[in-house]
């Protein structure tokens, strides 16, 4: 995941097809609920209008917030569950699961395919998330 341990705010803005613009973003690696956090949205949008002034004359009609699922150790989980072969997983992206999606796909195929992946895959094999406890599926 991401080289962060704190909050932090990002700037990216997407034209939407009403006209409107979604404009984000943040992170909260300590968060443990959704709610909205009023300060982070100023933040958030403090650093908005230093690249876009205008966004200062707009009105804002809706916010939002979630919960980006990671691992406990920040890497993905990737790979076959170690005790169901037939389930295969790759979780806890955090908000990186669309930008690692190639190189995610990369290494899952060559674990099915029993061939040796591009890049080591020990960092990430899924069955290191589960040697100190036992989760039921």
């Amino acid at each position: 995941a991401h080289a962060s341990n704190g909050t932090s705010v990002a700037f990216n803005v997407q034209a939407r097809p009403t006209g409107q613009w979604l404009i984000g973003s943040s992170r909260q690696f300590d968060a443990i609920d959704s709610a909205l956090d009023m300060p982070l949205l100023a933040a958030m949008l403090t650093r908005a209008q230093h690249f876009l002034p205008a966004l200062a004359q707009m009105n804002i009609i809706r916010c939002w917030t979630g919960l980006r699922a990671a691992s406990a150790d920040g890497l993905p989980l990737l790979g076959v569950h170690p005790r169901h072969s037939w389930l295969w997983l790759a979780l806890g992206h955090e908000g990186l699961g669309v930008t690692t999606a190639l190189g995610s796909a990369a290494l899952i195929t060559a674990q099915i395919g029993r061939q040796t992946p591009e890049i080591d895959d020990s960092p990430y094999l899924a069955a290191r998330a589960f040697a100190a406890e036992e989760l039921p599926v």
